[in-house]
């Protein structure tokens, strides 16, 4: 682990050659979170495709006041899905795209369940300007089965991230995350993970076949596991108790 400037953990910092002994995070735990207990990315992605309650066929751009999907069920849009301008859309259940997803301009994408992009472009997901992924009575994935994810400028994406490629965070929320309610994992396959900003984000972000990187004044409120951990600038770690037991 590499420290440099004013970079500062509050709580625990381990290193070693050897395979860090903490329970370590899989796909289904992501899934968990998000209130899945029993599946799996690859049954989800054929549910979506056989069995959709809403099919959209070509690339979306989703109207405010869309419903992406219904609980309990699959949706699934064949092409690439665009929500911008100041559109609130709302998500709920569990939304399959083909192609890419871009959150962009004022929109607010609203709800819960999970949404996954098959696209392998870096990224698949970008999240960007002033736009939100907000959770809202229940819990938020997004996962880039096959990419990216980003997120830019003053975006704000809430919610457990499960991406194959890199992930690159600008860490925005106004105030520390509410303890145990919002740390979510953010998990990073086979990719790297970057963390920079002004502001704070809840996650516990693991990179098992990658570096995790912060930088700027971001605040991380959670823990960073990686092949490689590296904090510059002005970033503050801090390492809830609630992850200590």
């Amino acid at each position: 682990m590499t420290l440099s400037r004013n970079a500062k953990v509050a709580g625990a910092i381990t290193e070693s050659a050897a395979p860090l002994r903490f329970e370590v995070p899989t796909i289904e735990d992501c899934l968990r979170e998000a209130g899945l207990d029993h599946a799996d990315l690859q049954s989800l992605i054929a549910g979506a495709k056989a069995i959709p309650e809403k099919r959209f066929v070509g690339d979306f751009t989703a109207p405010s006041g869309a419903v992406l999907g219904t609980s309990g069920t699959y949706s699934w849009i064949d092409g690439n899905l665009v929500i911008g301008g100041n559109s609130t859309v709302t998500l709920d259940g569990v939304l399959v795209v083909s192609g890419n997803v871009t959150v962009k301009d004022n929109a607010k994408l609203v709800g819960k369940g999970v949404i996954i992009s098959e696209s392998p472009a870096a990224p698949a997901i970008r999240v960007e300007g002033n736009a939100k992924v907000v959770e809202e009575g229940g819990t938020i994935l997004t996962i880039a089965a096959a990419g990216g994810i980003k997120v830019s400028g003053n975006a704000v994406l809430a919610g457990g991230m499960l991406a194959s490629g890199d992930i690159v965070l600008t860490a925005n929320a106004p105030s520390r995350p509410a303890p145990a309610t919002a740390v979510r994992l953010v998990m990073g396959l086979d990719g790297d993970i970057e963390v920079s900003g002004n502001g704070w984000l809840g996650a516990r972000v693991y990179a098992p076949n990658g570096e995790v990187r912060a930088a700027g004044n971001a605040k991380i409120y959670g823990s960073l596991v990686g092949r490689s951990v590296s904090l510059a600038g002005n970033v503050q770690v801090d390492y809830p108790v609630s992850l200590r037991d």
